[in-house]
């Protein structure tokens, strides 16, 4: 029954965005974003990134782009 509800729910949001002339790639999109959730995974790993920029692990492209060089 869950799936249906979700189902009708998805449908009337596109009739309604439909019927206010969005389009139809705006439309999805925004059935994209709805649905989208973070898995823990990715927020521990954002997490982490974050605690390694704060701590100054980080490396700037300009950086990076020097040592590729170097290596070459």
């Amino acid at each position: 029954m869950e799936k249906v509800r979700k189902v009708y729910t998805m449908f009337c949001y596109v009739i309604a965005m439909v019927s206010a002339k969005e389009s139809h790639e705006n439309v999805i999109c925004d059935l994209i974003e709805d649905s989208l959730e973070l898995s823990e995974e990715t927020k521990k790993n954002i997490a982490q990134s974050e605690k390694e920029i704060k701590a100054g692990k980080i490396v700037s492209l300009s950086e990076v782009k020097k040592r590729i060089d170097e290596k070459v």
